[in-house]
């Protein structure tokens, strides 16, 4: 998304982004709370040996299994993530997480005084985000994410303090593997937005 946009992230249903460094460290930050590993297949798949022990099944890392719908094809993301209640429960251990840890100071502090707003807002965009109920327009109006965070100093660090703090707070959620790792991976995009438009703000404090 180039700076200065004043549209909206799109939909985490877009085309996947590449794997870069810091995919690859929450891939591995997922992946290493996880038991039992999922172990490599052929064409991309994973196979995971069943708990009564008859064989090993295959599925898409990238595929709601309880609709048998792709991750960001129509409401699967959100369904995968729990509606509206799972959403919610994410936010939460998110804002806790990011309040009691020291590593999150900085970001914590850039928001307004009202967390619980703050709280709201999240939950209300991630569902529309991932495919159904648009609930921050019914309630906020139109939102472009970068243009929002424009007035912050944001840069790379605090950009990865947010995805860690987002990272460990999905790991937590009892969310498929393949849909932890997927989301993780969009929200990256809106993050890194959010960065750049914000890079003109980080330039003038230095």
């Amino acid at each position: 998304m180039p700076d200065g946009t004043n549209v909206s992230v799109p939909a985490a249903s877009g085309p996947d982004q590449a794997m870069s460094g810091i995919h690859l460290v929450i891939a591995w930050q997922i992946m290493r709370v996880q038991s039992p590993q999922p172990l490599p297949g052929r064409n991309g798949e994973h196979r995971r040996k069943t708990s009564q022990g008859l064989g090993r099944f295959c599925y898409s890392p990238r595929m709601n299994l309880s609709t048998a719908k792709p991750f960001g094809s129509g409401d699967a993301s959100f369904q995968a993530a729990g509606g509206e209640a799972g959403l919610r429960q994410l936010v939460d251990n998110f804002f806790d997480r990011m309040s009691s840890d020291e590593r999150f100071t900085t970001i914590y502090d850039l928001h307004p005084e009202d967390k619980e707003i703050s709280r709201d807002k999240l939950a209300r965009f991630l569902c529309g985000w991932l495919g159904d109920p648009k609930l921050y327009n019914e309630k906020y109006g139109a939102i472009g994410i970068p243009r929002v965070h424009a007035h912050l100093a944001i840069a790379t660090a605090e950009r990865d303090q947010w995805l860690t703090c987002m990272t460990e707070s999905v790991a937590e959620q009892p969310f498929a593997p393949g849909f932890k790792t997927y989301l993780m991976e969009q929200l990256y995009v809106p993050a890194e937005a959010v960065r750049r438009r914000c890079a003109v703000n980080v330039e003038q404090v230095q």
